[in-house]
């Protein structure tokens, strides 16, 4: 083991203390890694840097490019436990087991998003270099970062900044979401304990809640996932309509904090008084009153009166896209070069049992006084010949760009570690190469589905021939898309130039207007293999597809269970609605949501056939029994599973099986993807 120092030295230097012997003593080290335990081969645990209800992240050594590392566990404390050889995790009871396979998919995917984002080099952004499963979770490696987050400086600060650094930091914001948003991700938890700072004037977003908002919506506990008052009224509703403008509230927010040292009332407490945030007024007229206009429209209640997008909110600022506010961003030549994201299982090394954990230390934000504003002034317009803010802003900053070093020099001595409410959070080595994209299908949501053994096929009431003999198979863990592919997403194919059009005419979704959130119909199985390739991933095997429409393997006939198939759960054909229940094609995709699986896939009953990799055979004599398709003896036909809108219940189920020539168009027929986790 290398003398790097996990607890006791704070300098980006090796030195000889011991990383272990003196570490202190851990509160609940049953619920924390041990110290010094081995991952992914190479990452030595050290101490617990923090720790909140989603996940705990650990200070550790990259033993073989020897620095310093941190290190984020998947562990949400209200629906895991860890087992007692101390380090595998498992969900708590079998009802829990759902909504941890749910989280740990979103946050496996949310570490995808932040690795393109990291491949970009943009420096606003928390990235991630690796990520992997292991003892029955997930983990994300970030490079340790000296400094302290926004709610520290503000702290040390007396609660606000001046105008020209709080202005310099909003922008640096502005920058990392606008990224975050063009790849299809929301933060959903800007606050200045998500808006770290770096010892050498770096300014990162941190702290993502993709796997927490999703568990929250889940699990109906939303109230618990967000962070009053940063959250947007939209954020307070599964049905709320969310998008880039709810993160342009919370910034709004923190600028306002920023700004005044005072927080606004709660969203849900604002609606009921809409009263604009005015700057000017709030900081005792040491903020310019143009910016009450700025601030006003960032926080406004309705979704409707606020700032779409982050281009938005830099234009009202008048500050150029991108601008370059002078700070110090680390080398890419002084970075270490580092192994690009991927996905690993292997057994944890440990050595002897030791850990220490960070007590919390922290205040909570400064609320305002329920202070009358005078209202009687308007909010300022920026029409022509009035006062523009970007005209003060520009020189605010002149003075920031040439201040910058100066304002790095009397910042007050920063912490090296930190502890939040939620989690901390570091930034990978800056260089490292990523993965080159599959080229597309970004736009795929995939959902992970664990492995296991199954009995495949069916002797319930009447099967078809073709479904036996019940066999058992074992599948490895994969992903697959959670819908069927949707007429947009092939359409990206072809304009890519990497699929051919698939037909048109009667049933076929491709042509008309309207159809692009419907499932792709009318390709063939070589057609479904081209998309297949371009979008990163793969036709799943027969048994990888009914393993996933029995919700992993359950003796389900149907994906949510053994009630009868019916137009609530399934787009097929019912008695007295007829085809397609009562419309006589397709629905658009996860229409039914009531028919998902427990991991949440949508139309794995009815809608579409879906191709798979098998050729036919009309029994499982002879059958892959490890998860595989079963390619040799060839055949003439490949397997379709899932029925289609025009099929009984009997067709829907998810033993049914049937056989189509690869060749063949049809209107009931589309498909859905599958890939391998390594």
């Amino acid at each position: 083991m290398p003398d790097y120092c996990l607890h006791c030295c704070l300098e980006h230097s090796r030195c000889t203390c011991d990383a272990y012997t003196k570490a202190q003593p851990v509160n609940n080290d049953a619920f924390c890694l041990p110290a010094g335990t081995l991952l992914d081969g190479k990452y030595r645990i050290g101490r617990v840097l923090g720790a909140g209800g989603f996940g705990i992240t650990y200070l550790a050594a990259d033993e073989r490019l020897g620095f310093r590392v941190a290190i984020k566990e998947y562990m949400p404390r209200s629906d895991a436990v860890r087992d007692t050889n101390g380090y595998s995790v498992r969900a708590g009871t079998f009802d829990d087991q759902k909504l941890f396979q749910f989280g740990l998919s979103k946050f496996l995917e949310e570490a995808r998003v932040l690795a393109r984002i990291t491949e970009k080099d943009n420096p606003r952004i928390v990235g991630v270099y690796n990520f992997f499963e292991e003892n029955g979770t997930a983990y994300l490696v970030m490079r340790y970062l000296e400094g302290q987050t926004l709610s520290g400086l503000l702290q040390s600060r007396g609660g606000r900044l001046p105008e020209n650094e709080a202005i310099v930091i909003l922008s640096a914001m502005l920058d990392g979401l606008r990224e975050v948003h063009n790849e299809g991700l929301i933060h959903r938890d800007i606050k200045p304990q998500n808006v770290f700072i770096t010892n050498d004037g770096g300014i990162k977003l941190i702290d993502f809640g993709a796997a927490r908002y999703a568990q929250g919506v889940k699990s109906r506990g939303l109230t618990q996932v967000l962070t009053a008052p940063y959250a947007p009224f939209e954020q307070y509703s599964q049905k709320g309509n969310q998008g880039p403008w709810t993160d342009i509230y919370a910034v709004g927010v923190t600028f306002y904090q920023m700004l005044t040292g005072l927080l606004p009332d709660d969203a849900l407490s604002r609606v009921t008084d809409p009263s604009p945030l005015l700057v000017h007024a709030a900081s005792k007229g040491t903020v310019s009153k143009a910016l009450d206009d700025v601030v006003a429209k960032a926080t406004c209640t309705d979704v409707s009166g606020r700032f779409r997008n982050v281009d938005e909110f830099h234009k009202a600022l008048s500050l150029p896209s991108s601008v370059n506010l002078g700070y110090q961003e680390p080398s890419p030549k002084q970075a270490a070069r580092v192994s690009p994201p991927r996905v690993t299982k292997s057994p944890a090394r440990v050595v002897p049992k030791s850990s220490s954990r960070d007590a919390y230390q922290g205040s909570p934000p400064v609320r305002p006084p329920r202070e009358p504003v005078d209202m009687s002034a308007d909010i300022p317009s920026r029409s022509k010949g009035s006062k523009n803010p970007g005209v003060y802003i520009f020189v605010a900053l002149i003075v920031v760009v040439l201040g910058v070093v100066a304002y790095q020099v009397v910042m007050p001595e920063l912490a090296r570690e930190f502890w939040h409410e939620d989690e901390a959070w570091h930034e990978p080595a800056s260089g490292w190469e990523a993965p080159a994209s599959a080229g597309g299908g970004s736009d795929l949501e995939w959902v992970r589905i664990p492995g296991g053994s199954f009995s495949m096929g069916s002797n319930d009431g009447d099967p078809d021939d073709d479904e036996q003999p019940v066999h058992r198979v074992t599948v490895p863990t994969f992903e697959m898309s959670k819908t069927q592919v949707t007429v947009d997403q092939y359409m990206a194919c072809v304009d890519a130039g990497a699929c051919t059009a698939p037909d048109t005419g009667d049933y076929c979704n491709w042509g008309p207007s309207g159809r692009g959130k419907h499932p792709i119909n009318c390709v063939d199985w070589h057609q479904a293999q081209a998309y297949a390739k371009w979008a990163g991933g793969r036709l799943p095997s027969e048994a990888e597809w009914e393993y996933a429409a029995r919700s992993g393997g359950r003796d389900w006939k149907y994906p949510w269970g053994n009630e009868d198939a019916t137009c609530e759960r399934a787009v097929m054909w019912e008695s007295g609605t007829g085809n397609g229940c009562g419309r006589g094609s397709t629905w658009p995709v996860c229409s039914k949501p009531r028919g998902n699986t427990t991991h949440g896939l949508c139309d794995m009953a009815g809608n579409v056939w879906e191709w798979v990799q098998d050729w036919y055979h009309d029994s499982y004599n002879g059958a892959p029994t490890d998860g595989s398709a079963w390619e040799s003896p060839t055949g003439s036909s490949r397997v379709v599973r899932g029925g289609s809108w025009n099929r009984r219940a009997r067709r829907v189920r998810a033993a049914n099986r049937s056989s189509v020539v690869p060749g063949s168009r049809l209107g009931t027929l589309g498909l859905r993807l599958a890939r391998s986790v390594r």
